[in-house]
């Protein structure tokens, strides 16, 4: 502002209704059609301040006064050391009576009970700051107040949580084939005691349910939460992801605390599966846990010295978990391009057709393959954005996400890798 008119100019911007108020604020009205210069903007701006102060003075006596009376009470208090006047000096009454507030005065206690402005001018540094001001009446602040009270509406609130429908908890079983998997590392899944991940999308979203990877599973029991609920649906008593099982060609099963239990002795003897414990990053701050090295029985022989990408049924499974947060660029990119949504802002120049919500159709991919052949292993012929919506939005129980790397994939928002 020091160099203002050497280089500089400003702008004033008002609504219509200030434009007015400029015009007539003038020694001569402006017309319509008259320009308003600077001066013409500060003589308002001046004017405006100078009314406000009128307004609010008031309310500063108000103030001034009752700094005079608790100052009062103090120095009395000093002379006499009755602590009734002290606290007389510095309370307020809690409550008053209806005749008290609005009850009608007689004449002789009008004439004797002094007016606002008279109590302010008592008072030698208020009738100072009053003179200077030029102000020789005020108005009672109570005034104001009374009318702010009956303006003002009072929302009650009351929150109040939504829980989901009770139930009939189901009760806990481990089935054979769960057994026999941890005793010889053989996966039977055309049984009922060992079902895809992501079953629970089959009665709500079919077209996508065999879209996701064949090497992830969960045991009947851990999806099975509630008797009379199928486990083919999303529900919002979905069991948290915390016990996963291991084993031959990269398979993954999630069993359910109880199986975890029941079947520990034999996971501990194992030599064909690896039990680890989980939970999904939900925080940016919080440590991941996807590699599945974190704790594990029995015990890994050994740990990668560089963290390396993640699979993409790790990737999937730990959307299902409800993970928020990507430990790299390289894990966002092998995600998007699994679930065929498009990620990358340099490919928007080669005229591929993508969907609002990022979903890039099969016969529009193959332009995508030749810079990020993860495209190949997508399977998806529809969008898979909505079910995965429901899903996060179960598994965060209405708390917002939007801002987190889920929640952008989720809204059709790419990132770039300063973005990890």
């Amino acid at each position: 502002m020091r160099k203002l008119g050497h280089g500089q100019s400003v702008i004033f911007a008002a609504p219509p209704e200030i434009d007015v108020q400029v015009r007539h604020a003038c020694p001569n009205s402006l017309g319509r059609d008259a320009a308003i210069s600077a001066l013409d903007v500060l003589r308002w701006t001046l004017l405006q301040t100078c009314e406000d102060m009128r307004h609010h003075v008031s309310h500063w006596a108000q103030q001034g006064i009752e700094f005079d009376r608790r100052n009062q009470a103090e120095q009395q208090y000093e002379k006499t050391r009755v602590i009734s006047a002290l606290q007389k000096g510095w309370t307020t009454p809690e409550s008053r009576s209806l005749e008290e507030m609005y009850g009608a005065l007689s004449h002789e206690a009008l004439r004797s009970k002094p007016t606002f402005t008279q109590r302010a001018l008592d008072i030698p540094e208020l009738r100072r700051s009053l003179d200077y001001l030029g102000i020789k009446r005020l108005e009672n602040p109570s005034m104001d107040e009374e009318q702010e009270r009956e303006v003002s509406h009072e929302v009650e609130q009351e929150q109040e949580t939504q829980r989901p429908p009770k139930g009939m908890p189901a009760v806990h079983s481990v089935h054979p084939d769960i057994k026999r998997f941890v005793r010889t590392g053989i996966l039977r899944t055309n049984t009922s005691g060992i079902l895809p991940l992501f079953h629970s999308f089959c009665a709500s979203n079919p077209q996508i349910s065999s879209s996701w990877s064949r090497l992830l599973f969960a045991s009947a029991d851990f999806l099975k939460t509630l008797i009379l609920y199928p486990t083919d649906q999303l529900s919002d008593y979905m069991r948290p992801v915390n016990w996963i099982l291991s084993g031959p060609g990269d398979v993954r099963v999630v069993l359910s605390p109880h199986e975890v239990n029941e079947l520990l002795p034999v996971i501990r003897k194992s030599s064909t599966i690896r039990l680890h414990i989980y939970a999904p990053r939900d925080s940016i701050s919080m440590r991941s846990f996807s590699d599945l090295q974190f704790y594990s029985i029995p015990a890994s022989l050994g740990r990668f010295e560089h963290p390396r990408p993640l699979s993409v049924p790790q990737l999937q499974l730990d959307l299902f978990a409800g993970q928020l947060y990507f430990s790299s660029y390289q894990d966002y990119a092998f995600l998007c391009a699994s679930l065929g949504l498009f990620f990358s802002a340099k490919d928007a120049s080669r005229g591929i057709e993508i969907g609002s919500d990022g979903f890039v159709k099969p016969e529009h991919r193959y332009r995508l393959v030749s810079r990020h052949p993860a495209y190949l292993d997508c399977k998806f012929k529809s969008t898979p954005i909505p079910a995965l919506k429901d899903l996060i939005g179960r598994r965060r129980k209405g708390m917002k996400y939007l801002l987190t790397h889920i929640g952008r994939v989720l809204h059709a928002r790419s990132m770039t890798p300063e973005d990890f």
